[in-house]
């Protein structure tokens, strides 16, 4: 039986790098940290991968984008409901500092740690391929 494909987005402002990745991962659950900054992009990002992916994002409550506390318990609160998928983290559109704890999390966990270089085209994974 084939694992559940789980994305977690953490988001802050430009939706288009998450879009390529919903796009060309299809994940069967994906789940949004954003901060209130980005909550706007988050609704509208969810909208439109409902409609042209089938894909259903949960916009989760805002983080503070500075507190480290917060969006680490944010992220593993994520993991932690859907304890048995494969999950990939996502975090170009993000504000760099969330992308930092994110990664403290990702690499504890071993998930894979998206980052789209869209001036290099490449896609970057940090922690794991």
């Amino acid at each position: 039986m084939e694992k559940k494909k789980a994305l977690l987005l953490l988001t802050g402002g430009r939706s288009v790098p998450d879009m390529l990745v919903i796009k060309y991962l299809h994940p069967d659950v994906a789940f949004n940290i954003t901060t209130a900054q980005g909550l706007k992009d988050a609704n509208n990002l969810k909208e439109f991968s409902r409609s042209h992916f089938q894909c259903d994002i949960e916009v989760l409550p805002t983080i503070d984008p500075f507190d480290e506390q917060q969006i680490k318990e944010r992220c593993v609160e994520v993991l932690s409901r859907e304890p048995d998928a494969e999950w990939i983290m996502h975090f170009t559109g993000s504000p760099k500092v969330v992308g930092i704890y994110a990664h403290d999390i990702a690499r504890e966990r071993s998930i894979p740690l998206l980052f789209l270089n869209t001036g290099g085209e490449q896609v970057v994974s940090l922690i794991k391929d």
